[in-house]
């Protein structure tokens, strides 16, 4: 048999597997209805078969609204609490596939909860409330509040001994974590589900092998899509299978094996077309453009552009039009060139707000394409306009790549060898900086130069005012663009600090000994409270200016996480102004409060479990006064001050670099102020 007569035939098996699901399908729902309709049906049978009924239907069509009002009607007039708190997740579920996040969909999650609190049994219900929030944060691109609603939901499921919960569970947080760019942590979470005998593998292996052509480890990503489609025809899965067939065919491109690539992708085009994802055949054209464009045959690269009509202009086609305009700068056809290289950048340029790596691979290429057009034009002005827009996406690639080529080797090393590691590579990175910096100052002082000289006889003519108007706007300008590189440099920042803390999470996992754990884990919170303040900053309209009261929501907000304590068995209050403090003066004292809420958390609430803990900010005559009470078992200040442990160390360096007064006062609790004297605001 070839290989075509079997593609051919898994076609057909794939076809009319479908159609007898669709039978089945429609001889349940009758069977459902029926059952509705008896007259013997128990309130509970019949909430069972509504819920039922409205999964077979689907949660989206006004019929299963309808299904679930009268669900709903039910449960209340017969006070099922358990199954109103299920109704209400597949409400939660209907939110959320059409997009409706706002207060009726929280209102819904939050009906589960109270469902919870009532039920005679709520085990699965406290484990549905955390799945359905960590839904909702995932829609509204909150990726580290759905990644957090995943663990405490298989915290919850695991102390249930919910078993069968588990690695679905950890292919969700796989999935949350690799959205944050968390590769490492999201392979661990994808083999721990495989481990637990996740059923959907080809779903966990397609992910793997996506992860791995993310971080630029194509023997991997050739290995587990592979997997993948081989698992996906078992699984029944042909949307899947499709996708791990162009991930492997990506793979290979990226080995160098060009001609199987395409052997590949041609055969996959028919399994396209038979399926209802027809649209991903333009991400096979988009490789076989690449291929053919490698390879100079431009027949066949033009032959492509009608396939591309047939879908919605995005930054696929820019990606295909940046091609075609390079095929023609190639053969010297600059006009031809022209044509494509804007349709490519303006479709790159449009496409900004989706903000993913792609987007930026595309737009490099419009950007390159389109410089050598004006240069040869030239339009030397807008070359070089186009080549410094063109530079700051390859720098941000570069950085990138640097990271998870720093990351992997990390995580195959000893902690010594990490710290060695990562304090090279924050050098690198000011190096980098520092000579961007100056390459940008160059570039700017250059083009002013040029300006000034072209406007010299110009000036002449015109009154005072019109010249320090120009002047004026040149300085506007230059100040913007140092407001943006300064944001972009706080970002780089944070995100090598997450980085760092990554790694600390991963040797923490692969460490036996529980001081080391407890000293990484300290670490990584140290870590934290850094990278909180740099993304303070470039979130911000203003950059000089960090809000502490804002910082401060953060920063315990982290460490509740990091120990895995509910807010609501101990809770904390804020008693903060709006104060506004420098760089400077906020690592320091984020790194103090990082130290006594921690000490909090660890330490005096061992024995009942629930507490308070206040923190206060204030400033009188020239002082700041901060406060960290806890009403737990209390610490003597001889003890605070005779304790070697790291963290009280740093609180009293930084205490004296602070120039602080260091006071520990008991007394239905423990209280530690600091009277802040060397401290620096902003307006």
């Amino acid at each position: 048999m070839s290989r075509y007569t079997f593609y051919i035939l898994a076609a057909i098996i794939l076809t009319l597997s479908a159609d007898l699901k669709g039978e089945n399908k429609e001889s349940e729902k009758k069977n459902l209805y029926a059952k509705l309709e008896a007259d013997t049906t128990s309130a509970k049978s019949k909430v069972k078969i509504l819920n039922r009924l409205i999964k077979v239907l689907g949660y989206t069509n006004e019929e299963s609204e309808r299904l679930l009002y009268q669900a709903d009607s039910i449960c209340i007039n017969n006070r099922l609490h358990y199954w109103r708190g299920k109704t209400y997740f597949l409400w939660s579920i209907r939110y959320n596939r059409l997009l409706q996040l706002d207060s009726t969909c929280t209102h819904a999650i939050d009906m589960i909860d109270s469902m919870a609190r009532l039920a005679t049994d709520p085990k699965e219900l406290l484990l549905l409330h955390n799945s359905a929030y960590s839904t909702y944060t995932l829609n509204k691109q909150d990726y580290a509040a759905s990644e957090g609603y995943v663990r405490k939901a298989i915290r919850v499921a695991d102390s249930l001994d919910f078993k069968d919960k588990l690695p679905n569970l950890y292919s969700e947080l796989g999935l949350r974590q690799r959205l944050q760019f968390k590769y490492f942590e999201a392979i661990e979470s994808y083999f721990k589900a495989l481990d637990l005998g996740y059923v959907r593998t080809s779903y966990c292996y397609s992910n793997l092998g996506k992860i791995y052509g993310e971080i630029f480890d194509y023997e991997n990503q050739l290995l587990y899509s592979e997997k993948g489609r081989a698992a996906a025809i078992i699984d029944k899965r042909p949307g899947v299978q499709i996708t791990c067939r162009m991930d492997k065919a990506k793979a290979m491109y990226n080995l160098g094996q060009l001609d199987s690539a395409e052997i590949y992708l041609l055969e996959t085009m028919p399994l396209i077309k038979k399926s209802r994802y027809k649209s991903r055949a333009r991400i096979v054209n988009e490789t076989l453009a690449r291929i053919y464009f490698d390879r100079k045959e431009w027949s066949k690269l033009a032959d492509l552009e009608s396939s591309f009509h047939n879908y919605k202009e995005d930054a696929y086609h820019s990606m295909f039009y940046a091609l075609l305009g390079h095929s023609y700068i190639e053969r010297g056809k600059y006009q031809q060139a022209k044509t494509y290289c804007e349709k490519a950048y303006n479709l790159g340029e449009a496409d900004k707000e989706n903000n993913t790596n792609n987007h930026k691979y595309y737009l490099l290429d419009a950007c390159n394409c389109l410089a050598t057009v004006y240069e040869n034009e030239g339009r030397y002005q807008k070359a070089l306009e186009i080549t410094t827009e063109a530079r700051k996406i390859d720098s941000f690639l570069n950085d990138k790549k640097k990271i998870i080529s720093i990351s992997q080797a990390l995580n195959k090393k000893d902690l010594k060898q990490q710290k060695e590691l990562i304090v090279l590579s924050q050098s690198k990175k000011e190096q980098q900086a520092k000579i961007e910096l100056f390459r940008t100052r160059l570039i700017t002082a250059f083009i002013l130069i040029l300006s000034l000289i072209g406007l010299f006889a110009y000036l002449k003519l015109r009154e005072k005012n019109s010249k320090i108007s120009k002047q004026n706007s040149i300085i506007k300008q230059a100040l913007a663009e140092k407001n943006i590189l300064l944001k972009e440099i706080h970002h780089r920042v944070k995100n090598n600090l997450q980085v760092i803390s990554s790694l600390f999470s991963m040797q923490m996992r692969h460490s036996s000994d529980d001081l080391t754990k407890r000293i990484l884990s300290d670490g990584k919170n140290r870590i934290r409270s850094i990278a909180l303040i740099h993304q303070s900053l470039y979130q911000t309209d203003n950059i000089s200016k960090i809000s502490f009261k804002g910082y401060l929501t953060n920063l315990t907000k982290n460490l509740y996480s990091a120990f895995e304590i509910d807010d609501t068995d101990i809770r904390l209050e804020m008693d903060v102004g709006d104060i506004y403090l420098e760089l400077e003066t906020m690592i320091s004292l984020g790194l103090v409060l990082n130290e006594l809420i921690s000490n909090c958390f660890k330490h005096a609430f061992k024995e009942t479990k629930t507490g308070l803990i206040t923190v206060r900010l204030d400033e009188i005559d020239n002082q700041l006064i901060l406060e960290v009470q806890d009403n737990g078992k209390g610490m003597v200040a001889d003890r605070f001050n005779k304790k070697s442990s790291f963290g009280n160390k740093l609180v009293t360096a930084f205490s004296k670099k602070l120039k602080a007064e260091l006071s520990v006062e008991e007394g239905n609790g423990t209280t530690v102020t600091m009277i802040i004297n060397n401290y620096k605001k902003t307006a």
